[in-house]
């Protein structure tokens, strides 16, 4: 029992911080995980981009989809060059066949940079080595891809869009000038005819009667 405090409040104080510990530990572990932070030892590099749109401090370097490194900084060095510097762990190789290319992460625009080999495979880059635009590839520039359909656009007229895709309205007008055949009505049947009574012997009223009420139905077909 802590000096100064009943039972009951000490018990209730040992849970609480208890409680405190683990959450922050189990906080710590979550981070790790979904952040795929590693400690171990670093190795810098970088890379020499003639566009490096959209990357920013902190984003992935991967190899093969792989995290095994972030980009630190990002800065421009000439007129129309971009010097990206990244570290990736210790035990990653990279070496004069190496190439980067920035890529799109998601939808919302972020980026990372992948290393791949290209080529045969030459001697390994020394700590702090930089990877040279021939080597590297800019993200595909979506402006300019659209920019490209724009003469595609620019030749279609309102009219033409009208032509090629009918609104609901004619598609309705159609439907209604040429209906279908299941939905025509079936031709009228003809009357059945009455039985003809005959009868080897009988009187003459029944055979006139039996005559008179065929003639009113119709001659039977």
């Amino acid at each position: 029992m802590i000096r100064g405090l009943d039972k009951r409040t000490s018990g209730d104080l040992v849970r609480l911080v208890v409680f405190m510990v683990t959450t922050a530990l189990a906080t710590s572990v979550l981070i790790i995980t979904i952040g795929n932070l590693s400690f171990g030892a670093k190795k810098d590099y970088a890379a020499e981009f003639v566009d490096a749109t959209g990357v920013n401090k902190g984003d992935d370097i991967r190899i093969a989809g792989v995290k095994v490194g972030s980009v630190e900084d990002v800065k421009v060095v000439g007129p129309h060059r971009a010097l990206v510097k990244f570290k990736v762990d210790a035990d990653t190789v990279l070496n004069d066949a190496t190439h980067a290319r920035i890529r799109y992460r998601n939808l919302l625009g972020q980026r990372y940079i992948s290393l791949f080999q290209e080529g045969d495979t030459g001697k390994r880059l020394d700590e702090d080595a930089k990877i040279p635009t021939k080597k590297t590839e800019p993200a595909l520039d979506l402006t300019v891809l659209f920019n490209g359909f724009k003469p595609l656009f620019e030749a279609l007229s309102p009219d033409d869009i009208n032509k090629g895709c009918p609104t609901r309205s004619s598609r309705s007008s159609r439907a209604r000038a040429a209906p279908s055949r299941a939905c025509s009505p079936a031709p009228p049947r003809s009357p059945r005819p009455w039985p003809t009574a005959t009868r080897s012997s009988g009187d003459s009223s029944t055979t006139s009667t039996t005559s008179s009420t065929t003639s009113r139905t119709g001659t039977p077909s």
